[in-house]
């Protein structure tokens, strides 16, 4: 307790979870007045911190749901794996996923509120995947906002990509950054950042990133890499994303650079009851995205998370920025802008 609360929401209080590095940096937000419907397990992804989601988590209270949220090892203001360093490294996916397993036993200790459902971004979203595909039943729902299935090497064939990670392991590279990869800048430049197509929104991030330097992490390691190209080869081997029974809502970003649009279309034909968000021209962080994409994905979130709720009142308004596809067949949407 006494840490500054990372979201702008009333009955918000820190605490630490432990996990086998040192105590990850947790929060919980509750509903004013106590009452509410439902529990979201909030799953950030790669180099990102608490309160980066301080609208979205403002949303979901506002709508009756508690919040709890995390920073993974490694990043925010959870312990470094390579102390003294600011490199983003991991050995093993599996132990992200030890964090998962630690934050929710401490969710069902606190008793907190039946349903589960999931709201993860990116690398968040592909560890959700796998933990869900071990146990299909265990959260309600899940939105997985641009899901890490495979990563944009672009312009890299990416069948260049594991020999080259493999040559830079051998040579005792595995904790030195990637390629294209370094230390965090002070200011980024807006003109062909991945994250963004709003102006407006990347200058909010900026802020962020200025306002807590301390929770800033760097690139990848090579290290980091390896693990994440094994982790996204177990996830898509054949019957493992076919064992995920519970209803997802994906969205999609018409222009990601981060992660493969084209590894998100494949894995949506093999997920059982995928629904499918297409939003135009929008880049890889869709929480900081034009105000009008922001808004429809959060509208989108919140209403698919209240179709388990019967005392929830929820708005169905259709999205006017994103088609929503519920069917098979869908192709692939334009990768440029």
């Amino acid at each position: 307790m006494g840490e500054p609360v990372p979201w702008p929401v009333e009955t918000v209080e820190t605490f630490p979870v432990p996990v086998s590095v040192g105590p990850l940096r947790a929060a919980l937000a509750r509903p004013r007045g106590g009452r509410a419907c439902a529990t979201v397990l909030l799953l950030q992804g790669r180099g990102e911190f608490l309160e980066k989601y301080g609208d979205a988590v403002s949303r979901l209270v506002a709508a009756g749901f508690v919040v709890f949220g995390f920073d993974w090892r490694g990043q925010g203001g959870s312990p470094r794996l390579l102390p003294g360093s600011p490199r983003g490294h991991i050995e093993r996916f599996e132990d992200y996923l030890e964090d998962l397993a630690c934050v929710l036993a401490r969710v069902h200790a606190l008793g907190l509120p039946r349903p589960l459902n999931v709201l993860a971004h990116s690398m968040g979203a592909h560890l959700a995947l796998r933990w869900l595909a071990e146990d299909a039943r265990a959260a309600e729902r899940a939105a997985l906002v641009a899901p890490m299935f495979d990563i944009d090497f672009r312009p890299l064939p990416r069948r260049l990509v594991p020999p080259i990670v493999a040559l830079a392991l051998r040579a005792g590279a595995a904790c030195r950054y990637a390629f294209g990869q370094g230390d965090p800048r002070p200011r980024l430049r807006f003109a062909g950042n991945p994250a963004t197509s709003c102006p407006e929104g990347f200058a909010l991030w900026q802020e962020l990133l200025a306002r807590h330097p301390q929770l800033r992490i760097g690139g990848v390691t090579w290290g980091w890499l390896a693990a994440a190209l094994r982790s996204i080869e177990a996830l898509t081997a054949p019957s493992v994303l076919e064992r995920i029974s519970i209803p997802l809502l994906v969205f999609r970003a018409g222009a990601d650079r981060v992660v493969s649009n084209r590894a998100i279309a494949a894995a949506i034909e093999r997920l059982p009851r995928a629904r499918l968000v297409d939003c135009p021209r929008a880049r890889h962080d869709l929480f900081f995205e034009r105000v009008s994409v922001r808004e429809s994905v959060l509208r989108d979130v919140i209403n698919f998370f209240a179709e388990e709720t019967s005392w929830l009142t929820a708005s169905r308004e259709a999205s006017t920025l994103a088609r929503v596809s519920k069917g098979r067949g869908e192709a692939p949407v334009p990768l440029g802008p």
